[in-house]
């Protein structure tokens, strides 16, 4: 099966072969997001050096947790080179 035409075209595959803006560092969530993180942390006995927190909205528009993960086989370092090294450093500590 053939990639859609943005994908063959070099583009981002979302439409009109327009290329993707390049990321600029994580964004910040939503409030209501940011809030239930919050809350599930402070049911936690110490706060991890590594967490991810996946969320999905129910029938009534709620914010339910799907899956909270503590540990990562690929923390994608990729992403942003200089958490590697502050990852290292909070281990080491």
């Amino acid at each position: 099966r053939a990639p859609p035409p943005a994908a063959r075209a070099g583009g981002s595959g979302r439409g009109r072969g327009a290329p993707a803006p390049p990321p600029s560092g994580p964004a910040p969530p939503p409030p209501a997001e940011a809030e239930l993180w919050q809350r599930v942390l402070a049911t936690l006995p110490q706060t991890p050096l590594y967490a991810r927190l996946d969320l999905m909205e129910d029938a009534q528009g709620q914010w339910c947790i799907s899956e909270l993960e503590l540990i990562e086989p690929s923390l994608f370092f990729f992403k942003h080179p200089p958490a590697a090294a502050r990852f290292i450093e909070l281990i080491a500590d």
